[in-house]
């Protein structure tokens, strides 16, 4: 096999052999013009091979000065995880960056994702840190799923790396920075945008009229498939059973009654659980499902981001889009506790943000709130 050292000596010989040949078969004019020539065909990783062997970088050169927060992440991670892993680092960055004299950074992956859905996101690459900074050296201090950043676990006068776990979906610094904040931070694509203001504009008109300004769209997500594979596995005994209509038809009912010209998108991969709740879903609302043709992740999460309201079951992916919609949001109440090493995400914003609400499956409302029968 070749080794990368054989295959550039190799490179390099036959381009000398080749400039040698030149010289003596051509003028110093034409020799010098063929060697701008294969100057620019030589690859850059070739032409700054001593750059990326002395771990330089071409955009970020200089070390951390301060102390490093960044998170982990998993290609087996989807949307919405990579959405709250850098919401939760840049929520954490900001609170706490002069407290302990952060710089954060994210991993490459994550941002090559958030950066197809997200204008111009500013938190770095950490694999861009040159290698000769040495970050790998650094105390590191890992903060548990549900623990904060405390000056106990942060020494001073040395140089640290604060590391979030993979999976995080740290709303207990996304909702104390503020998400009005995030907003600013991360900003849809306009081009997606449009998409999805179009598609509402059509799923409008098989209802009212066009010019209708009192029209209430209400975003309903459904997370099965795997998903439900994975809660049993975490939550054990403790996991009865995913929510079903009768859960939905609850936070239906609050919405019928609140507005009198109110669409219900629901969207779902799980098309085993469409056909078996679908015919006990009610029967008198307006109803569109899985609207967008082809199905695709990034337009689903920014049509049900544009809805005035929400109704999620559970997990990352419509707790995002919930948050952007900004409005009146019902959550599956799985009966365990915010501490609990497993998926408390949507219950926890319902602890913390005054419109966002828990059912049970049995329809019963968990928060204050009172929903009609």
């Amino acid at each position: 096999m070749f080794t990368t050292k054989k295959l550039l000596f190799f490179f390099f010989t036959t381009i000398i052999i080749y400039l040698l040949y030149t010289h003596f078969t051509t003028g110093e004019n034409d020799f010098n013009r063929t060697v701008k020539s294969i100057r620019k065909h030589i690859p850059p990783v070739l032409q700054n091979a001593s750059d990326v062997n002395s771990g330089k970088a071409s955009n970020h050169s200089q070390c951390p000065q301060g102390n490093i927060i960044t998170v982990g992440t998993t290609t087996y991670s989807g949307l919405g995880n990579k959405i709250w892993e850098y919401m939760s680092v840049f929520s954490a960055y900001n609170l706490y960056r002069n407290t302990f004299n952060l710089q954060a950074f994210v991993p490459q992956e994550i941002k090559q994702k958030v950066e197809k859905i997200f204008d111009s996101i500013s938190l770095p690459v950490i694999e861009d840190i040159p290698m000769d900074c040495h970050i790998q050296q650094r105390q590191n201090i890992t903060i548990d799923y549900h623990s904060l950043i405390s000056e106990d676990k942060v020494p001073k006068n040395e140089k640290i790396l604060i590391h979030l776990l993979k999976w995080s979906a740290k709303y207990e610094f996304v909702v104390p920075f503020g998400f009005e904040n995030i907003k600013k931070e991360l900003r849809f694509k306009k081009k997606l945008v449009e998409k999805a203001q179009q598609k509402l504009h059509e799923i409008k008109k098989k209802f009212y009229n066009a010019d209708e300004s009192d029209v209430v769209f209400v975003g309903m997500h459904y997370r099965g498939t795997d998903m439900i594979k994975m809660m049993r596995r975490e939550l054990k005994d403790k996991f009865f059973e995913p929510p079903s209509c009768e859960y939905y038809n609850a936070a239906i009912t609050y919405f019928q009654q609140k507005y009198k010209k109110a669409i219900f998108i629901l969207i779902t991969i799980d098309f085993a659980w469409l056909d078996k709740n679908k015919k006990c879903l009610k029967h008198d609302i307006n109803l569109v499902t899985n609207p967008v043709h082809p199905q695709s992740a990034i337009n689903d999460l920014i049509l049900l981001s544009h809805c005035n309201h929400s109704i999620t079951a559970y997990g990352t992916y419509s707790t995002t889009a919930a948050l952007f919609a900004g409005g009146t949001t019902f959550v599956y109440d799985l009966g365990i506790p915010l501490d609990f090493d497993g998926p408390t995400l949507t219950m926890g914003l319902a602890e913390m943000l005054s419109n966002w609400y828990k059912i049970g499956n049995n329809g019963r409302l968990v928060s204050s709130l009172h929903i009609g029968k």
